[in-house]
Protein backbone atom coordinates (compact mmCIF):
# COMPACT_ATOMS: atom_id res chain seq x y z
CA UNK A 1 0.00 0.00 0.00
CA UNK A 2 3.06 2.10 1.09
CA UNK A 3 4.09 2.15 -2.99
CA UNK A 4 1.08 2.88 -4.40
CA UNK A 5 0.88 6.32 -2.89
CA UNK A 6 4.20 7.02 -3.74
CA UNK A 7 3.57 6.21 -6.71
CA UNK A 8 0.37 7.84 -7.09
CA UNK A 9 2.43 11.18 -5.42
CA UNK A 10 5.23 11.24 -8.58
CA UNK A 11 2.52 10.64 -11.00
CA UNK A 12 0.66 13.50 -9.51
CA UNK A 13 3.41 15.51 -9.35
CA UNK A 14 4.66 14.85 -12.48
CA UNK A 15 0.95 15.66 -14.19
CA UNK A 16 1.40 19.20 -11.99
CA UNK A 17 4.60 19.86 -13.38
CA UNK A 18 3.35 19.38 -17.23
CA UNK A 19 0.16 21.60 -16.85
CA UNK A 20 2.60 24.51 -15.89
CA UNK A 21 4.95 23.84 -18.97
CA UNK A 22 1.54 24.97 -21.46
CA UNK A 23 1.77 28.18 -19.46
CA UNK A 24 4.90 29.02 -20.35
CA UNK A 25 5.11 28.22 -23.88
CA UNK A 26 2.02 30.78 -24.07
CA UNK A 27 4.04 33.83 -23.02
CA UNK A 28 5.36 35.21 -25.72
CA UNK A 29 9.35 36.38 -25.59
CA UNK A 30 10.47 39.27 -24.15
CA UNK A 31 10.92 41.46 -25.82
CA UNK A 32 7.25 41.63 -27.07
CA UNK A 33 7.34 45.40 -28.58
CA UNK A 34 10.09 47.87 -30.69
CA UNK A 35 13.01 48.34 -28.30
CA UNK A 36 13.70 52.12 -28.46
CA UNK A 37 17.51 52.76 -28.25
CA UNK A 38 18.11 56.11 -27.21
CA UNK A 39 20.97 58.04 -28.51
CA UNK A 40 21.58 61.76 -26.73
CA UNK A 41 22.73 63.17 -29.99
CA UNK A 42 21.93 64.88 -32.77
CA UNK A 43 20.91 62.82 -36.06
CA UNK A 44 23.65 62.36 -38.09
CA UNK A 45 27.06 62.54 -35.99
CA UNK A 46 29.30 59.48 -35.42
CA UNK A 47 27.60 58.34 -32.30
CA UNK A 48 24.15 57.96 -34.49
CA UNK A 49 25.44 56.01 -37.58
CA UNK A 50 27.29 53.97 -35.00
CA UNK A 51 23.81 53.54 -33.01
CA UNK A 52 21.99 52.85 -36.12
CA UNK A 53 24.75 50.48 -37.16
CA UNK A 54 24.68 48.18 -33.75
CA UNK A 55 20.95 48.70 -33.77
CA UNK A 56 20.58 46.89 -37.00
CA UNK A 57 23.15 43.90 -36.28
CA UNK A 58 21.25 43.17 -33.07
CA UNK A 59 18.10 43.28 -34.14
CA UNK A 60 18.95 40.62 -37.11
CA UNK A 61 20.14 38.48 -34.20
CA UNK A 62 17.06 39.11 -31.66
CA UNK A 63 14.77 39.12 -34.34
CA UNK A 64 13.09 42.15 -33.18
CA UNK A 65 12.76 45.41 -33.93
CA UNK A 66 14.95 48.20 -32.77
CA UNK A 67 14.05 51.85 -33.00
CA UNK A 68 16.95 54.50 -33.19
CA UNK A 69 15.52 57.86 -31.24
CA UNK A 70 17.85 60.51 -31.17
CA UNK A 71 16.97 62.99 -28.14
CA UNK A 72 19.47 66.15 -28.45
CA UNK A 73 19.40 68.87 -26.33
CA UNK A 74 20.67 70.15 -22.52
CA UNK A 75 24.29 69.84 -23.23
CA UNK A 76 24.05 66.52 -24.32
Amino acid sequence: MHKWRILLLIISYSLISLMGIGNLAAQSLYPDRVIRLIVPFPTGGVSDSLARVIANKVSKELGQQIFVDNRAGAGG
